[in-house]
């Protein structure tokens, strides 16, 4: 049963201090979170019922609230409940972004109560709420009716703003971490994408974009932009530092607040995405200028539904936090643009290696082969002197010496391949003039999604070899004629698939293994050398960035599947 009196001012104080304490010195969450609902149920002076404390976590673009700490008795059911659910107690408080006392008997109750635990007839939900946004809940049942008083509530609302605090700083302990080794292991756009959910889970933000900052050009990059208003995000290109809202929030170096209301009235700034977030509800405007050295690495933006005062949130938590992951994001996007520069020196000095290897083996054969050929000539020169046997074997000779001094020109040819300009190039205008250009007899091509797509990154002659290859390939395994498909899509944010799909008579599950192999061929008219897919291969993913997959069923077809990245200047 519950006892009459409640906690005193003095205990609910030496709870919050405490509380204090551990998410200062700790990285652990589930610590943290498990002295938060230990002390709601200590508050209230709950007794014999249960509780639990979730959060709002996002999967593949919908969000789920997820119980991290449950005390009592194990709970029964699903563990995570999507948040656009109808049921629970739970999903109301985090849709009203309200307070949820309710009992057995009650409307709501009938209408949103789960039954988790036997025997709950009261239940207190207090949603866990940053710059008004919900992020959680601390939910409270109890076996006795009427259990929860208003006083309980206020409680535990208090409890929650200090609980909040504690989140906050445990998670920015652990995204500082988490940054930092990603920087290391991910690409630039997940990278960015990962900073910009963890700054927008300690704002509470509902859109977050970053611009990444040219000194050259002086202009701002759009590069990423996450949230539940994606729709809206900013679109344009480029964005001048003279003259701009980042631009003046750049120049001050510290976070930049304002109303959305107040930019949308300022005629020096005229991005039109400003008015259409504060027409769907967001207020607020947080700008995170990222430095290093003082030098300008690029601007994060958080927009939230709550009016701002700019005052009061230069002494905010919230200010000092985003401050130092602010500072992390800056040495991590820095680092990691070090990281690539270097890769890419160090490609340039391989390929440079190559090629004094291959200007050591070009003197060489030419010097053993030719000689062999300069032989072979002038034996074909004495006619009297030869059978016809012999002279067959010396014309062999000959023409073999000659396909061995192209190899270091092909090879030369080659490596040239792999160190070339890469520009912007739209994949819908290299197939179209392989199209206008080359015939292919009794092939239909059916070309899907290729125009408005995005363009890769990519040197054009060289793209336009690949698919001419590809092409030649599938219509010869075609010889009575057939379908070649070529589809594209945006895959994973930051590259483009595209797929060549034919009908011809497949490839042999034992020769998928080998068919980017140097050498290997196995086309039933004999003809090829076995080097076109081992080169379109090695070009795509060295030189590239790319990838090439290759998929195929005997009498049904073969697929290969080219990733590129898409050009971002």
């Amino acid at each position: 049963m519950k006892k009459a009196s409640s906690c005193d001012d003095l205990k609910s104080w030496s709870i919050f201090q405490e509380l204090d304490d551990i998410s200062s010195t700790t990285w652990n969450l589930k610590k943290v979170l498990e002295f938060i609902l230990q002390a709601a149920l200590d508050l209230t002076d709950t007794i014999d019922g249960t509780g639990n404390i979730s959060l709002v976590k996002e999967y593949r673009n919908k969000q789920y609230l997820i119980p991290y700490f449950i005390h009592g008795k194990k709970y029964e059911g699903k563990k995570s409940i999507p948040v656009e659910s109808d049921f629970e107690i739970m999903l109301q408080a985090i849709k009203t972004k309200k307070t949820m006392n309710i009992n057995q008997g009650d409307a709501d109750w009938q209408k949103y109560y789960y039954e988790r635990i036997p025997n709950m007839k009261s239940e207190l939900v207090v949603p866990l709420k940053v710059r008004g946004k919900p992020i959680g809940v601390i939910n409270l049942e109890s076996p006795e009716k009427f259990a929860f008083t208003k006083s309980d509530e206020e409680i535990v609302q208090n409890l929650a703003k200090k609980a909040i605090i504690a989140i906050q700083r445990t998670r920015l302990i652990n995204s500082i971490k988490e940054i930092g080794i990603a920087g290391c292991t991910k690409k630039e756009s997940d990278l960015v994408a990962l900073i910009l959910k963890r700054a927008s889970e300690f704002l509470g933000a509902y859109v977050a974009s970053f611009w990444k900052y040219h000194d050259f050009s002086e202009n701002f990059i759009f590069q990423k932009c996450i949230g539940h208003h994606n729709e809206l995000c900013e679109r344009s290109i480029e964005i001048s530092f003279i003259g701009s809202y980042f631009g003046k929030v750049l120049k001050c170096k510290k976070i930049g607040i304002e109303k959305l209301e107040s930019i949308c009235k300022n005629k020096n700034f005229k991005q039109d995405y400003f008015c259409k977030l504060l027409n769907d509800g967001l207020k607020s405007i947080i700008s995170l200028p990222l430095f290093i050295n003082n030098i300008p690495v690029g601007i994060i933006n958080l927009y939230i539904e709550e009016e701002l005062n700019k005052e009061k949130w230069k002494d905010s938590w919230e200010n000092n936090f985003l401050d130092l992951l602010a500072a992390q994001a800056s040495i991590t996007i820095y680092n990691h643009e070090v990281y690539k520069n270097l890769e890419e020196s160090i490609g340039r000095s391989s390929f440079s290696y190559i090629r004094d290897m291959i200007r050591l083996i070009t003197h060489r054969l030419n010097n053993s082969v030719g000689n062999i050929r300069a032989d072979a000539i002038d034996l074909l020169a004495r006619p009297s002197t030869l059978e016809t046997k012999s002279r067959y074997i010396i014309e062999g000779i000959k023409e073999e010496a000659e396909k061995a001094l192209r190899v270091p020109e092909e090879l030369g040819n080659f490596v040239a391949r792999l160190d070339t300009e890469k520009v912007s190039v739209k994949v819908n205008e290299v197939v179209q003039q392989i199209l206008s250009q080359e015939k292919y007899e009794g092939i239909e091509f059916n070309l899907i999604n290729l125009e408005g797509l995005a363009p890769v990154k990519a040197n054009y002659g060289i793209l336009r070899e690949i698919f001419a290859e590809l092409f030649k390939n599938a219509s010869r395994a075609m010889p009575n004629g057939g379908e070649i498909t070529i589809s594209a899509k945006v895959w994973s944010g930051d590259r483009v698939r595209i797929t060549v799909n034919d009908t011809g008579y497949g490839i042999a599950k034992n020769d998928l293994k080998k068919i980017f192999d140097y050498g290997f061929t196995n086309w039933r008219d004999g003809k090829g050398v076995g080097d076109g897919l081992a080169i379109i291969k090695t070009t795509i993913e060295i030189d590239h960035k790319g990838r090439v997959f290759v998929d195929s069923k005997v009498g049904v077809g073969t697929t290969f599947i080219i990733e590129l990245p898409i050009y971002s200047g």
